[in-house]
This record gives structure tokens, C-alpha cells and sequence, in this order.
């Protein structure tokens, strides 16, 4: 009787412990996807952020033209009052 409860004891000991090293490696394959998922992910962020900068960037070369463009018309159109006021000086 002790010979065959010992026995049962070390056998489920052993089962044991193989399913618990089972588990083990499968929550490690569990963690080693996981990271590499966050790894993706850091990635879509940092080119969603460089994306986001770069039309950023854009946008302030479009508003820098249109000042531009803005300046340019009231220059002509100083050089055009003062090319009529100088008509009518004239006249």
C-alpha cells in the first residue's frame, strides 16, 4: 500500500510538473508575440506621427505662399494707386 501511494504521489508529481512547464512555455510564445506586436504597433505610430508632421510641414508652406502671394498683390496695388495718383496730378 505505501509502495503503490508513493509510487502515484511521484508519478502525478512528475505530470505535474511537465504541465507546468507546458503552461510556462506557452505563456513566454504568448509574451514573445505580444511584444512583437507592440513592436509593430510603436512603428505604425511613429510613421502615423512623421505623416502627421510632414503634412503639418505643408500646411505651413501653403499659408507661408499664400502671405506671399497676398504681399505681392498690395504691392501691385500700391504701385497702381500710385500710378494713378500721379495720372491724376498730371491731368
Amino acid at each position: 500500500m505505501t509502495q503503490s501511494t508513493q509510487i502515484l504521489i511521484f508519478l502525478v508529481t512528475i505530470s505535474l510538473t511537465i504541465v507546468t512547464i507546458l503552461i510556462g512555455w506557452q505563456i513566454f510564445q504568448i509574451l514573445l508575440e505580444f511584444r512583437k506586436i507592440l513592436v509593430k504597433l510603436n512603428k505604425i505610430v511613429d510613421t502615423t506621427v512623421s505623416f502627421t508632421d510632414n503634412i503639418g510641414k505643408s500646411f505651413q508652406n501653403l499659408n507661408l505662399f499664400s502671405t506671399l502671394i497676398k504681399t505681392a498683390a498690395n504691392i501691385v496695388n500700391l504701385f497702381k494707386k500710385k500710378q494713378e495718383d500721379k495720372e491724376e496730378n498730371h491731368d
